[in-house]
């Protein structure tokens, strides 16, 4: 339903295709970070070239897909997107599945650019320093981040932290945010 919604008001007006909103989202940011396959498919069938738009973050339809775990949508995205496309903060669409642990995304965009595992962001973050420093490091995600390339287990930040040293300094923000304040003085 939808689908023919966007199609009639494209029909009616065709210049609502290059429309942004306040945060300079358009059409294609929207249907991507909400998992509409079959918009962003329409969308890319009309205007390719909206997949390189940036939001005001410097965000990318295909950054808003990964880090919502729209795998579907990443796939259909790849084909007209700079999958090396970085936003405000250096990080990829990689980074942001990492980030929220979407293991299907991860996998999809590593077979397209393997050599994304050990690119950092402006703080030094790899995909695997992020995904622990989110707290998404299942198992699986490890094993997908480290496993086509070990040394990222020991790629540091700026602060020189490496992952496990994240994860240390997770825990113990994790104890000390369950844990009642102790007094000091007894």
């Amino acid at each position: 339903m939808d689908v023919e919604i966007v199609a009639l008001l494209l029909e009616k007006s065709p210049s609502l295709i290059d429309t942004v909103d306040d945060r300079k989202w358009n059409a294609l940011h929207i249907a991507a970070s909400e998992g509409f396959a079959a918009i962003v498919t329409q969308l890319l069938d009309r205007k390719p070239s909206l997949a390189q738009a940036r939001n005001c973050y410097r965000q990318s339809p295909l950054h808003l897909a990964a880090e919502n775990g729209h795998d579907d949508v990443v796939k259909a995205l790849l084909s007209v997107s700079d999958i090396t496309a970085k936003n405000l903060a250096g990080s990829t669409a990689l980074h942001y599945a990492a980030e929220q642990g979407h293991e299907a995304v991860i996998t999809t965009l590593l077979a397209c650019n393997p050599d994304m595992i050990r690119w950092q962001n402006w703080h030094g973050y790899t995909p695997l320093l992020a995904a622990v420093h989110e707290g998404q490091a299942s198992e699986s995600v490890l094993a997908l981040l480290s496993k086509r390339d070990p040394s990222t287990l020991r790629m540091v930040n700026h602060l020189s932290q490496s992952p496990f040293h994240v994860a240390v300094a997770r825990e113990e923000r994790h104890r000390d945010a369950s844990s009642p304040a102790e007094n000091e003085c007894g």
